[in-house]
């Protein structure tokens, strides 16, 4: 089925590459909330545990439909995943010193515990996107030659509402053998249970999928009660994947990519890169401003600026160095 989207490749998706700026700022917030602010806070309850959660699946579902937008041979697949990998690799590298200083501070050097943990929960907290990347877009690539897409979405679909289940409600752990499970791959939140859903939904929209109107209004009333729900009644210190993003992802990937004249100016290629140093390195920004900013007193409101600010403007700086140190370019 060749849909809107597929049949102009050559459309400039520079909506999606400033999306994606924005998706970074917010994770950035997530991962603020987390470190400088109360469970129970109203920044927790708002930004970490409510609007947050989208901004993984959103980032799975534009990868998907860039992947997926024209027919992809094994060659691409291959292109593909090699360089997701190496970017892993480099940030993991990058990453080791705060890894290693985590280590230190928790009393113990697992050596084996951190290549468990490379492989199937992410070295880094925030780059477990990558091999989740690797392992969704290469499910959905292969399951796409075997299945038809009706049973691809529903096996998706189920896969999510497990690992939701399991992460987000603390429900189905008590009745599944988890324990086996956990003790090898450590997580729900990976390529399988989390991101093969929305790489799917994103292979969707490259064929001609577009969500109905009201979905997107129906999804922020969910978006409103789940997000109240997690955070008040069950009480979840952090949420990780919400039912809601299945409705609201798709109609802020579809809204973008249908507004591409309002971005036709923009430098999508140069705001892709920043995106992506925006959202490598900002754990390494928070952990130097949040050392400094504890030390001299500085209030959590504060702190969250100047991180979002520094993350920002460094990202931007490095992504212009990159265009003259050509080692620069390794990160993105």
């Amino acid at each position: 089925m060749d849909g809107q989207y597929t049949r102009k490749i050559r459309q400039n998706y520079n909506s999606l590459d400033v999306l994606k700026v924005a998706l970074a700022i917010i994770i950035i917030l997530r991962h603020c909330g987390q470190s400088f602010f109360d469970v129970g806070s109203a920044f927790n309850i708002i930004v970490t545990n409510t609007l947050s959660p989208l901004g993984v699946p959103t980032f799975f579902v534009i990868s998907g439909f860039l992947f997926f937008r024209k027919k992809q041979e094994i060659s691409d697949w291959v292109r593909y995943v090699s360089r997701v990998a190496k970017l892993y690799l480099v940030w993991t590298v990058i990453y080791l010193p705060l890894i290693f200083w985590n280590m230190k501070n928790a009393g113990s050097f697992d050596i084996i515990g951190l290549i468990q943990r490379i492989l199937f929960e992410g070295s880094y907290y925030h780059l477990w996107f990558l091999p989740s990347l690797i392992v969704a877009i290469t499910l959905v690539y292969f399951l796409s030659k075997k299945l038809n897409d009706q049973i691809i979405g529903l096996l998706c679909l189920g896969f999510y509402i497990i690992g939701t289940l399991v992460n987000s409600y603390s429900f189905l752990s008590v009745y599944l053998s988890w324990g086996g499970y956990k003790a090898i791959f450590l997580t729900t939140r990976n390529g399988l249970f989390f991101g093969m859903l929305f790489i799917f939904i994103g292979k969707m929209i490259a064929q001609g999928y577009k969500p109905r109107k009201w979905v997107g209004i129906i999804g922020v009333i969910i978006l409103c009660v789940e997000g109240w729900y997690l955070s008040v009644v069950h009480q979840a210190p952090i949420v990780n994947m919400s039912l809601v993003s299945v409705l609201l992802v798709p109609v802020i990937v579809t809204t973008a990519i249908k507004t591409p004249d309002r971005f036709a100016s923009v430098n999508g290629k140069f705001w892709r890169s920043v995106s992506t140093i925006l959202f490598c390195i900002h754990p390494y920004v928070i952990f130097v401003i949040g050392v400094v900013g504890r030390k001299v007193g500085l209030p959590s409101s504060v702190l969250v600026i100047t991180i979002v600010g520094a993350s920002l403007i460094g990202s931007i700086v490095i992504v212009k160095l990159s265009e003259k140190i050509t080692v620069l370019k390794h990160l993105v």
